[in-house]
């Protein structure tokens, strides 16, 4: 929400082609994660509609960043996504913690204590 409303506000001209602004949203979203990761920071970003063409663009941006995608919702994700954690119902959601810390832990994105 907040890069939509700060760093993407000067994209929204709803007369331009959708597929390229939702490309310049991704692009910018991608230059603000490679700041923050530079800074030491683990950075959880959330999508809606994120198609595997969509993480290509983001992954080429970070140039070799390890990305863990975690699919959460009702929908199978497409193949092309190829998400690391498939949680495939909301209620799932409210015990998905320990699932997404041991995955975190196996990536080395977070310790074991």
């Amino acid at each position: 929400g907040n890069l939509l409303y700060g760093v993407d506000a000067d994209i929204k001209d709803r007369t331009k082609d959708r597929t390229e602004l939702r490309r310049e949203h991704l692009r910018r979203l991608s230059e603000v994660a490679h700041l923050l990761l530079d800074a030491g920071a683990i950075l959880i970003v959330t999508a809606r509609n994120l198609k595997g063409a969509d993480l290509a663009l983001v992954r080429t941006a970070l140039n070799g960043v390890e990305i863990q995608v975690i699919w959460l919702g009702a929908e199978t994700p497409e193949p092309a996504l190829e998400p690391n954690l498939t949680l495939s119902a909301f209620p799932a959601a409210n015990n998905a913690l320990p699932e997404i810390k041991q995955l975190l832990q196996k990536a080395g994105v977070i310790f074991k204590v």
